[in-house]
């Protein structure tokens, strides 16, 4: 005997392939900390809350299509507050909140394309989580010590650590 909670509602069609609550959740979340970050002005506001917006319509409707347009908007957001003269902790923080918004939407997508949604998996997708947090805190308190060292050189690491972040996610992504 089944349960019916493993099905698509309604249709009996097979299971229920939509992007898994946690991660979605996290990805929300994280999603919605970018435009609170560095929402300044009304336009990075805007961007940003598009941004969320579309990012959640994306797993609603496991679109990844809309879940890279909001990473764009989110990122696009952080990239312009960099710009206008935001300080570097907080684009920090915000391009984090990017990175693991961006990282556990398609992680939830992912997850919830190979065992459903209703499958059991809060466990392991929090630990995703945990990892990818991680990981960005690590890279993040290496690029504020990095920023604050009084060497001319140091400006041009903070974008390759930055990098190296997108790698190691991409690393863990993989091994997870």
């Amino acid at each position: 005997m089944t349960d019916d909670r493993y099905w698509t509602r309604g249709t009996g069609s097979g299971p229920d392939r939509r992007a898994t609550r946690v991660a979605a959740g996290l990805a929300v979340v994280a999603a919605a900390a970018v435009p609170l970050v560095v929402g300044g002005s009304v336009a990075l506001l805007v961007v940003g809350g598009g941004g969320t917006a579309a990012l959640a319509a994306g797993l609603r409707r496991r679109s990844r299509r809309a879940v890279r347009l909001g990473t764009a908007l989110l990122a696009g957001a952080v990239v312009v507050a960099g710009l206008t003269g935001y300080p570097a902790v907080p684009l920090l923080v915000a391009g984090g909140a990017t990175l693991v918004a961006w990282e556990q939407a398609t992680y939830a997508l992912d997850l919830g394309g190979e065992v459903g949604r209703g499958a059991r998996s809060m466990r392991v997708e929090l630990v995703h989580a945990v990892v990818v947090v991680s990981l960005l805190v690590a890279t993040a308190l290496v690029a504020v010590t990095l920023y604050r060292l009084p060497t001319g050189a140091v400006p041009a690491a903070v974008p390759l650590l930055l990098l190296a972040a997108v790698v190691l996610v991409a690393v863990v992504r993989d091994r997870t």
